[in-house]
């Protein structure tokens, strides 16, 4: 449910403000992740302006700027997944169960993401069959038709992006929906919270977390050196799971270390300084990705946007449908009036579909977060409670237990 944040000034906000952990400076109910969310998705829809749409030969600028190693869309991504993993770790620790944590997480994706699948198939494929062919006829009988994209895309792996072969004719053909292969990855780290929140990782061996970011940083750094060499070997043979996975559990850390990890002007500067040249010289991977992650909770401290989401999360709503609006205006040609318009409209006729989607799909599905599961549920419920240590702090600054915010 969206909160209408504080009527304080959170303490943490502002270049002036003092330096202090983030379970100290981190205000759950008054922080700028909102607004970094909607930032990451609208980047998102400004990288793909350039395939989409086209323009400078499909390339991101950044792609270059970066010698190869990022392109503004990807960069995006990874912020995604660094506040997802600082706010799923976060979510699991004030769940009290495993079902119940999964409950949520089913709620946050699976609703909308089933809804945006039906609504390609009704509405981004229809309008595009009716414009490439005159009419309707013969748009349900193809082999490769909306009956096989929602069977085959359903369970969040996406298999099939394209529509009755539709869409051959844009700079980007067949695929509507491009965006979500990354929901798939996002998921797989929800398993992953689990199995090291099951286990007492969160709460006895912090350390052990620790070593599973190595673990997945290793991973990507060898499947960009040698892509083979890993290439048989689970997770970390795949490069997009280890690049997401070593991103999302950047923000688990931060979630888990919030009690010493520091928001502080001066680091904020070095991290610049240390993303900068990472991007400069070929070492963004190395030490680049690490200094983001941090960034980003600089901002959500720091930035004056604590009441961005006060009418809703719409950020989900913008990343899932960017893609095949984007799309849709390349069919009728929408790239022909320049890259800002371009993208102008592309973010407008996003926000005709995200902003339904937040009060008609997300925030409704999210009202059933504590809905009862079933008889197994309180035994679940109270092995869970037998692992929860004494010797991290679980209070905040303000008191009142561990900070807690929307995921």
């Amino acid at each position: 449910m969206a909160s209408n944040g504080p009527a304080h000034r959170p303490v943490g906000v502002g270049w002036h403000a003092p330096t202090g952990t983030i379970d100290k400076l981190f205000d759950a109910h008054g922080n700028s992740l909102g607004f970094l969310r909607v930032l990451f998705a609208t980047l998102v829809i400004l990288d793909h302006a350039f395939p989409l749409g086209g323009f400078n030969r499909g390339v991101d600028p950044m792609w270059g700027w970066t010698n190869s190693q990022e392109d503004i869309g990807g960069m995006a991504v990874f912020g995604f997944f660094v506040v997802s993993g600082f706010l799923v770790t976060q979510s699991f620790d004030n769940s009290g169960s495993v079902p119940r944590f999964f409950w949520k997480r089913f709620l946050r994706v699976f609703p909308g993401f089933w809804v945006c699948l039906l609504v390609t198939v009704v509405v981004f494929a229809p309008i595009t069959y009716l414009q490439q062919f005159g009419g309707l006829g013969g748009y349900l009988s193809g082999p490769g038709g909306p009956l096989s994209y929602l069977y085959h895309d359903w369970y969040l792996q996406m298999t099939q992006y394209d529509v009755d072969g539709l869409l051959r004719h844009v700079p980007f053909p067949q695929a509507f929906d491009g965006s979500l292969w990354t929901l798939v990855y996002e998921a797989k780290c929800y398993v992953g919270v689990a199995i090291l929140g099951s286990v007492g990782v969160f709460k006895r061996w912090r350390f052990a977390a620790v070593g599973v970011s190595l673990l997945f940083w290793v991973a990507q750094l060898e499947g960009t050196l040698h892509p083979t060499r890993l290439g048989g070997l689970p997770l970390l043979g795949d490069i997009h799971m280890a690049q997401l996975a070593f991103m999302f559990s950047l923000g688990m850390l931060l979630y888990l270390y919030r009690d010493r990890v520091l928001i502080s002007n001066s680091l904020a500067v070095v991290a610049v300084v240390v993303f900068l040249v990472g991007m400069r010289t070929g070492l963004y991977e190395g030490i680049g990705e690490a200094a983001f992650a941090y960034l980003c909770f600089w901002l959500a401290v720091r930035l004056p946007f604590y009441r961005f989401d006060r009418f809703g999360d719409f950020s989900y709503g913008i990343y899932i449908y960017a893609f095949p609006v984007q799309q849709l205006a390349a069919v009728y040609g929408a790239q022909r009036w320049g890259l800002a318009a371009y993208v102008v409209l592309s973010l407008g006729g996003t926000l005709v579909f995200a902003i339904p989607s937040w009060f008609l799909i997300e925030k409704r599905s999210l009202s059933l977060k504590a809905a009862r599961l079933g008889p197994g549920f309180g035994h679940v419920r109270s092995t869970f409670r037998r692992h929860t240590p004494r010797s991290v702090p679980q209070r905040n600054s303000r008191g009142g237990g561990a900070p807690r915010t929307r995921t």
